[in-house]
C-alpha cells in the first residue's frame, strides 16, 4: 500500500475508533435516560456501522483570511473581518502595532495595522508608533480596498484595537491568528507579548480558536508561558531538515508552517512531511498556497490554510470538507432501524 493509502487507512481507523467511543458513551448514559441496555447497544451499533460504511474520513480544513479581510474589505478592520466571515472564512489573521504613549498615563494602545505607516490604508500619514490613539481613531480606514481584489469599501470605518477585535471574533466563534509585527529597525512600536496576554485574559477566548505564529523560538516559548491557551505556529526555515520536533514541543509549539514549492520550501510541501508533522503531534498550516497547492493541502489533511482570495478558496474548502464527511448508506440505515426497534420494544414492555 502506498503512503496515501496508509494515511487514509489510518484516518478511517481513527474515525472508526472515535465513533466506537461514542457508542460506549451512549451505553453508559442509557441508565440515566431510563433506556434499556439492549436499545442503547442498538444505538451504539448504528454509529459503528456508520463508520464501517464510510467512504472517506478526513481532517477538516479551516480557511483563514489574511490581514483581517484584505481584498474583500478594508484590511485590518472589523468591517473587513465580517466580510471575510460572510464569504466563508473560519478565522482571520490580525496584525498588531503599538500607538504612541499617552502623554499623561504613558500607556500605549494595541491597534490593528499591517504597515508601520498609516499612509497606504487610511487618509492619514505617519508611523503608528509616533501617532496618538486619538489621531489614529479619527482616520478613515474603510475607503481603501486592496487593488488585487474586488473588495467592498466601508468609508468611515475605524482602526480597531486588539480588544475590540478579539471580542468581535470571539462573539462569532471564529479563529484568530495574532501576528505581532517586528520592529526590525529599532524604531519602536513592537507589541509586547505580556501586553497581548493582558488583553487576551479579558476576552475568555477558547483555546481551540486562539493562534499566533512566529519564527523566533524565544518568542514561541514566551507565548506559551504567558498565554497558555494560545496555539503557537512555528514558521521555521524553508528546509524541513531544520525542524526539530522535540525542541519545538518543549517550547510549547502546537503547529508547523509548511512552505510550499512556490515559496521555496525545500522538500516541505509533500504528504510525507505533513504526515511526519501529524505523527509528531503537531498540526499543519499552509500560508498563501496556489489553487493547485490548495488541492494537495486538502488531500493531505492540512488543518489550516490562509489566503486573501477568501470567496474562491472558501468555496473549494467547504466543498472538500462536505465530501469528506462519512455518508451512512445502507448499513447505517439498517443500524438506525435496529436502534428504533429497540426503543419501540422498550416502550411496549413498559
Amino acid at each position: 500500500m502506498d503512503a496515501e493509502g496508509i494515511s487514509r487507512r489510518n484516518l478511517k481507523l481513527s474515525g472508526f475508533i472515535g465513533i466506537l467511543n461514542r457508542g460506549d458513551d451512549i451505553v453508559a448514559k442509557a441508565k440515566c435516560l431510563n433506556i434499556s441496555r439492549s436499545a442503547s447497544i442498538h444505538c451504539a451499533f448504528f454509529l459503528v456501522v456508520c463508520a464501517m460504511n464510510a467512504n472517506h474520513v478526513s481532517a477538516q480544513t479551516t480557511l483563514w483570511s489574511i490581514r483581517a479581510g484584505v481584498t474583500v474589505g478594508p484590511e485590518n478592520t472589523i468591517e473587513g473581518m465580517q466580510t471575510a466571515f460572510d464569504l466563508g472564512a473560519g478565522g482571520t489573521e490580525i496584525d498588531l502595532w503599538n500607538t504612541a504613549p499617552d502623554p499623561v498615563s504613558g500607556e500605549m494602545e494595541i491597534i490593528l495595522m499591517h504597515d508601520r505607516e498609516v499612509d497606504r490604508t487610511t487618509d492619514g500619514t505617519g508611523q503608528v508608533q509616533n501617532l496618538s490613539f486619538e489621531y489614529l481613531r479619527s482616520l478613515d480606514a474603510g475607503s481603501y480596498v486592496h487593488p488585487n481584489g474586488n473588495g467592498v469599501a466601508f468609508p468611515g470605518a475605524k482602526i480597531p484595537t486588539l480588544q475590540e477585535s478579539l471580542n468581535f471574533i470571539n462573539d462569532r466563534g471564529k479563529d484568530v491568528l495574532i501576528h505581532i509585527k517586528r520592529d526590525l529597525f529599532g524604531l519602536g512600536g513592537e507589541v509586547a507579548i505580556s501586553d497581548v496576554a493582558e488583553v487576551v485574559s479579558e476576552v475568555e477566548f477558547s483555546e481551540d480558536d486562539l493562534f499566533t505564529w512566529t519564527y523566533h523560538k524565544e518568542e514561541a516559548a514566551a507565548f506559551s508561558e504567558l498565554i497558555p491557551e494560545i496555539q503557537v505556529i512555528f514558521q521555521g526555515g524553508q528546509d524541513r531538515n531544520d525542524i526539530d520536533f522535540e525542541e519545538l514541543r518543549d517550547l510549547g509549539v502546537s503547529g508547523i508552517q509548511v512552505f510550499t514549492n512556490s515559496q521555496g520550501g525545500a522538500g516541505q510541501f509533500s504528504q510525507s512531511y505533513i504526515d511526519e508533522i501529524h505523527a509528531n503531534g503537531f498540526f499543519a498550516f499552509v500560508n498563501y498556497p496556489s489553487l493547485g497547492e490548495l488541492d494537495l493541502a486538502l488531500e493531505w489533511d492540512v488543518e489550516y490554510v490562509q489566503h486573501f482570495k477568501v470567496e474562491q478558496y472558501a468555496t473549494i474548502v467547504d466543498a472538500f470538507n462536505a465530501n469528506a464527511v462519512p455518508e451512512p448508506g445502507t448499513a447505517a440505515l439498517l443500524g438506525s432501524l435496529l436502534c428504533l426497534g429497540g426503543m419501540i420494544r422498550r416502550r411496549k414492555a413498559s
